[in-house]
C-alpha cells in the first residue's frame, strides 16, 4: 500500500510491516534536502554485510543487507545496490531519526510517527466501519 503524508509517498507493507523508500524520499521526509542527502549518504557509505533474499521492486537486482551503528544501536535495513531505495523492517524506520540526531532527527521521527500513526487510525476506522456495517 502507498501512505502519503504531506506530499511524500511511502510504499508499505501490510503483511510485514515493512517500508519501502526510494532514492531520495529521505530528504523529502527531513523537509531538507541536505539533511536528507547526509543520511542518504551515511545509509549508502555502509559495506553490505550480506546479500538478502529480497528483491528491489524496482530494479528487481537482490537487495544488500547492512548495518549503521549509531551511538545506542544498530540500524540494519536492506537497500538496493544500483541505488533506486532502502527498505527497512517493521519498526528500524523508526531509528533512522537518530543517524540524523539533533532536532533534524527529531524532524524525521516526527515525520514518520505522525505517517503511520495517521494511516494506522485511518485503517482503524475502515475496520470499526467493516464491523459495524458503516452504520454509525
Amino acid at each position: 500500500m502507498i501512505l502519503e503524508y504531506q506530499g511524500v509517498e511511502v510504499d508499505h507493507c501490510g503483511i510485514c510491516h515493512g517500508t519501502w523508500l526510494d532514492g531520495g524520499e529521505l530528504s523529502l521526509i527531513a523537509g531538507d534536502p541536505g539533511i536528507g542527502q547526509c543520511v542518504e549518504s551515511v545509509l549508502a557509505d555502509q559495506d553490505p554485510m550480506e546479500r538478502s533474499p529480497m528483491r528491489c521492486p524496482r530494479c528487481r537486482r537482490r537487495l544488500e543487507r547492512v548495518c549503521v551503528t549509531t551511538d545506542s544501536e544498530d540500524i540494519v535495513y536492506e537497500r538496493c545496490p544500483t541505488g533506486c531505495g532502502l527498505f527497512f523492517k517493521k519498526g528500524q524506520l523508526n531509528s533512522v531519526g537518530r543517524v540524523v540526531g539533533g532536532a533534524q532527527g527529531e524532524s524525521v521521527q516526527q515525520f514518520i510517527h505522525q505517517l503511520f500513526g495517521y494511516e494506522m487510525n485511518k485503517s482503524d476506522m475502515q475496520s470499526a466501519d467493516n464491523t459495524t456495517g458503516g452504520s454509525q
